[in-house]
């Protein structure tokens, strides 16, 4: 069981284990190859059973391909960032004209709207929704 500690000014709880921030809207999401849209409020890590280390919210992705702890996206000045979690697959981006990059592990690769993240054969979409 998890205790909420006292909210900061403009939280409402904190969470004690993880320490989540309270969530920000933002128009970035992920879609999963079954249409499930993950919401990227600030900073998001995905993986097969992904652990936070205070660096945001996690959401799993049901891959044995995918790492337990994959990659990291980010928000930076309005502008979606990955970086994968020094990997065994790697993640590649597929940009809209097929051409690709692999996502660095040393430093945050832009995203744009209409790339698609590879992990092995898993493929997930990055969309910018107004």
């Amino acid at each position: 069981m998890t205790a909420a500690v006292e909210a900061t000014e403009g939280w409402e709880t904190v969470d004690e284990v993880t320490r989540d921030r309270p969530p920000r809207t933002s128009d970035w999401v992920l879609v999963l190859p079954d249409a499930t849209v993950l919401p990227i409020a600030d900073a998001l890590i995905i993986g097969r059973q992904p652990v936070s280390h205070d660096l945001g919210p996690t959401a799993a992705v049901p891959s044995a391909e995918v790492s337990k702890s994959h990659a990291r996206f980010s928000i930076v000045a309005g502008q979606l960032r990955v970086r994968d979690l020094e990997t065994t697959n790697g993640t590649v981006i597929v940009h809209p004209d097929n051409t690709e990059e692999r996502a660095s592990s040393f430093d945050e690769t832009p995203l744009h709207s209409g790339d698609r993240l590879e992990i092995g054969s898993y493929s997930l979409g990055v969309e910018r929704r107004p």
